[in-house]
């Protein structure tokens, strides 16, 4: 391939990631459910977690769009927030993408649910594992909080992609502030209790919202 074939390539993949619909997003992120559920997280080999990063992050957005904490008052059945995984050399970038809320739709044209907005929502520790020692091996998928244009300096672990939950400590706006000693990563290690999804709850509160908006219309 040549140099411009090359090229060509990675913009048309920039471009088909750009023009997918939050609906097609939910349904690719749906068909790997099974095979994340097969998986022992917090037991993946330190020397396998590159393999399963892309896995992980699937997993992530899916728990992400299905906690209260994370999605709150924005849920609507129709929006699912996505998740990319900008690799670098040492650190990932876990950038938040997200398409217009209900309230902010100005026509119909609006509704097709295309993603609209990114930002940086955490940073992920993505140092090689043969540079690591020890413990430090256990990092390897940590999140950390954003600060200013980097990390956080401190670069405390504030949530795990390799955690049994890894919506511990997640919030809508990334990580939540804590000092290390109040952080599960640094008490519990990965092994931090099972999650469990919040859409019944969510679906209720939203259908109950949706009904008295239409009697007061």
């Amino acid at each position: 391939m040549t140099p411009m074939e090359n090229y060509w390539k990675k913009q048309d993949k920039k471009n088909a990631a750009k023009f997918v619909t939050q609906a097609e997003r939910r349904e690719d992120i749906l068909s790997m459910k099974e095979e994340w559920e097969a998986v022992d997280w917090p037991n993946v080999p330190f020397e396998d977690r590159l393999k399963y990063l892309p896995l992980a992050v699937a997993r992530f957005e899916y728990m992400f769009n299905n906690t209260e904490k994370c999605v709150g008052l924005n849920y609507d059945p129709k929006r699912w927030v996505r998740f990319d995984l900008k690799m670098g050399r040492t650190l990932g970038k876990l950038m938040k993408r997200s398409g217009l809320k209900p309230w902010e739709k100005q026509s119909e044209l609006d509704s097709e649910g295309y993603y609209v907005s990114s930002r940086t929502w955490g940073y992920v520790d993505i140092k090689p594992i043969h540079t690591l020692k020890g413990e430090d091996k256990n990092r390897y998928g940590g999140i950390m909080k954003p600060q200013g244009k980097g990390v956080e300096k401190k670069k405390y672990i504030r949530c795990h992609l390799f955690a049994e939950n890894p919506m511990e400590n997640a919030g809508d706006y990334g990580p939540a502030y804590f000092t290390t000693t109040e952080s599960f990563f640094y008490t519990k290690g990965l092994k931090n209790g099972e999650w469990k999804s919040d859409k019944e709850m969510m679906m209720s509160t939203y259908n109950h919202l949706t009904f008295h908006d239409e009697v007061v219309a």
